[in-house]
């Protein structure tokens, strides 16, 4: 038994996973808060300035600040550890919704809106923060997980085109999969389209965010090309 956990810490941590940070996530999150009422530590003006203070407060709002938090307490590998189970679990869970009808329920529809909104919460911020927030832990890491963000929107949309769409070709699971995943590559088959304009109006929500996903991956690729 001992062996077994002792295998796959060592398999799956570092050396140090124990390791704490050197403040708590929602401590640091304060501090990013707090700098916006000091005179000039933000560095913005106008605009830029109320937009990334609404950025910043929204964190508060979602559910990973504070599974980064609980999971500092066991040391800094640890908490990017709970981020990565909780990245998989919105990944999974769109596609456990539309597997089981849960999608053609406002709990499933409105479960599946709030986890979208904090995805692209995180991607504008991971854009409007880059000079604030610390050197990732991993590059690779970070690439990957922004795959990951990727297809959580692309199953995300799935939900909604099924739920709440009018898409009278979309019958199946498999149909809205493949009619998210075809838009979310802007291929446009034009075997599927929306007829009704609640689902012309997902389709330009969907296409904005992959836009900000683009966006979010080139300003932090941008960053750590400046801080090499």
């Amino acid at each position: 038994m001992w062996r077994a956990v002792h295998f796959a810490r060592a398999l799956l941590l570092p050396s140090d996973w124990d390791r704490k940070p050197e403040e708590g996530a929602i401590a640091a999150q304060c501090k990013i808060v707090k700098s916006f009422f000091v005179s000039d530590a933000s560095k913005t003006v106008g605009l830029e300035r109320l937009f990334r203070l609404v950025f910043a407060l929204l964190a508060f709002v979602w559910p990973a600040l504070y599974i980064r938090e609980i999971g500092g307490w066991a040391g800094y590998p640890i908490r990017k550890i709970a981020i990565d189970l909780y990245v998989v679990f919105k990944l999974t869970l769109p596609l456990v919704f539309l597997a089981t009808d849960t999608d053609q329920t406002w709990l499933g529809v409105g479960v599946t809106i709030l986890l979208l909104a904090e995805t692209v919460s995180y991607l504008v911020g991971v854009f409007l923060f880059t000079d604030v927030y610390p050197p990732p832990y991993s590059k690779r890491r970070s690439y990957f997980l922004v795959l990951v963000n990727y297809f959580e929107i692309t199953f995300d949309f799935a939900v909604l085109y099924r739920g709440v769409g009018e898409i009278s070709k979309i019958t199946t699971a498999m149909d809205a999969v493949y009619f998210s995943t075809v838009t979310s590559t802007t291929l446009g088959y034009g075997d599927i389209a929306p007829e009704q304009q609640i689902g012309r109006f997902l389709v330009v929500v969907h296409v904005s965010t992959i836009a900000v996903l683009v966006v979010a991956v080139i300003g932090a690729m941008a960053s750590t090309l400046r801080q090499d």
